[in-house]
């Protein structure tokens, strides 16, 4: 119970300014200025699900991704955060993986493979 406790109290330290890696922040830049696409960062949900999304994609071949609540996140910059979701999402529709659990799974492994490859 000690361990989970100073856990706990680490997390209650976190200032949401600061990076978690800037490493990690780098990566995700890196991946983001890679997509092959324009990304339009907009101030709702622009997807009812997975297969709207795909649809809007191959016919603007572009990506909406959502700015909500990102302004809370381990990058200590909302922006890192919007431009993760559009990696995120780029992978969903590469691999043609849905937003179910598995899927999500799935993408994360994903990411991390290309993470390790970075050096993450």
């Amino acid at each position: 119970m000690q361990n989970i406790n100073s856990k706990i109290g680490i997390l209650q330290r976190y200032k949401k300014e600061i990076p978690f890696s800037i490493t990690l922040n780098r990566f995700i830049e890196d991946q983001f200025n890679k997509l092959p696409f324009e990304v339009q960062f907009v101030d709702f949900e622009p997807y009812k699900d997975f297969n709207a999304m795909v649809e809007d994609f191959e016919t603007s071949h572009s990506l909406k991704v959502s700015a909500l609540h990102c302004e809370n996140t381990i990058f200590g910059d909302p922006v890192i955060n919007q431009k993760f979701r559009a990696f995120h999402d780029f992978i969903h529709i590469c691999e043609n993986l849905d937003f179910n659990y598995e899927s999500e799974l799935l993408v994360n492994y994903s990411q991390n493979l290309i993470g390790l490859k970075y050096g993450l």
